[in-house]
């Protein structure tokens, strides 16, 4: 059956941005699997990661809630100064007992060698052996390694002096906003607040998460330059580490959520907990350590309990906040909101028109039913005015 409907029968369908609301999580719909690279995870993995996942919010908040707001509300700078004071105890592990030695450790060891030389040999440890050996003499030196500790050392110093910084709802939703739409101007824009340092300040989180993450990837190369020998007592020589290099890897993946989060509380809280992922090569490592009967193995423990501690703390109360009034802000509820309103917001896209750029939006559509065809009139109002001017 055909209908022909008259110019005032025409029926207009509009679309407006529903208004915010958070259900009740008991009787929400079912979420969707969690996607790893863009795939979707088995069922039983994205309910057992959100159990887990839950789990640990609810510890977190609970634990927001009992910790004192002086804590709570400069947690970025608690993080900070248990993460330095763990590195200082790792170089001391590593044999650092002087100033003389912490000035070698972090300047002259971490210096660039070899030019061009040193990036061919850098998969063939004979080669890059002999290298070092000809330009600094029979002490080798893992200078991948102190290049981690010196980036991650002055990062995490220096976050110990800047003020915490709060996210406020607006620059929440326009973080999720700019994500939403262009993921790479994201990025660019986190990297372009993480190198102005007149805007550190305000974007502490940002320098810190770049910062960890170059000490993550010094860290991932580090392992193609541990010190070994083939025989005991025997010359010292370069010999490849996959554990290190994993735990390098780990620390990139934790630096650049850190990095690249939309709000405070939540960068900190997945750099702590990504950073757990370190502690499946832990206790071998450690373990090495008192095998050999390593002096400074105590201290190496020490260090990497500190760092662990660290770790804890970001998960817990990293970026969060308190009132004066004792209640704690909900930056999980702040995030929701903001997606919600992306999700509504219509995308803008960029066209040409005599070699000047006009915005259009994706806009409802009319659609018009005309002897049983369906016909979609979709008329921007930027034409419109452009037509009327005409």
């Amino acid at each position: 059956m055909t209908d022909t409907l008259s110019t005032a029968e025409k029926t207009t369908r509009t679309s407006a941005a529903a208004p915010v609301t958070h259900a009740d999580p008991e009787n929400a719909a079912p979420r969707p699997p969690i996607q790893f690279l863009g795939i979707p995870l088995p069922t039983p993995i994205s309910q057992g990661i959100r159990y887990v996942a839950d789990k640990g919010n609810s510890i977190s908040k609970k634990t927001i809630g009992i910790m004192p707001s002086f804590i709570v509300n400069n947690s970025s700078n608690v993080i900070a100064t248990v993460q330095v004071g763990s590195e200082i105890l790792m170089m001391r592990a590593s044999g650092t007992k002087t100033l003389a030695d912490a000035k070698r450790a972090l300047l002259q060891d971490t210096k660039f060698t070899g030019g061009i030389e040193s990036i061919k040999t850098f998969f063939d440890l004979p080669k890059a052996t002999e290298l070092e050996k000809k330009l600094h003499g029979d002490r080798l030196i893992n200078r991948w390694q102190a290049r981690s500790v010196l980036s991650g050392l002055t990062t995490m110093a220096f976050m110990t002096m800047l003020p915490d910084d709060k996210d406020s709802q607006e620059e929440i939703d326009s973080a999720v906003k700019l994500q939403h739409e262009n993921k790479l101007l994201y990025a660019a824009s986190c990297i372009g607040k993480a190198v102005n340092p007149f805007q550190w300040h305000h974007n502490k989180r940002y320098l810190a998460g770049l910062g960890l993450t170059l000490a993550g990837v010094c860290s991932l190369f580090s392992g193609f330059r541990n010190v070994g020998r083939l025989t005991k007592g025997g010359p010292e020589i370069y010999v490849s580490n996959w554990a290190h290099s994993a735990g390098g890897a780990i620390t990139t993946i934790a630096g650049s959520q850190l990095l690249f989060a939309v709000d405070n509380r939540q960068g900190w809280a997945r750099w702590g907990s990504t950073m757990w992922g370190r502690m499946a090569f832990l206790p071998k490592s450690i373990l090495n350590r008192y095998k050999k009967n390593d002096p400074h193995a105590n201290w190496y423990s020490a260090g990497q309990f500190g760092l662990q501690s660290s770790n804890v703390l970001s998960f817990l109360i990293g970026g969060a906040e308190k009132r004066t009034d004792g209640t704690v802000v909900d930056y999980d509820a702040m995030l929701r909101q903001a997606k919600e309103k992306a999700s509504a917001h219509p995308k803008e896209k960029k066209s040409y028109s005599n070699g000047q750029e006009v915005l259009e939006q994706s806009l409802p559509q009319t659609r018009i039913q005309t002897d049983g065809a369906a016909q979609v009139e979709h008329t921007p109002p930027q034409q419109n005015a452009a037509l009327a001017k005409a």
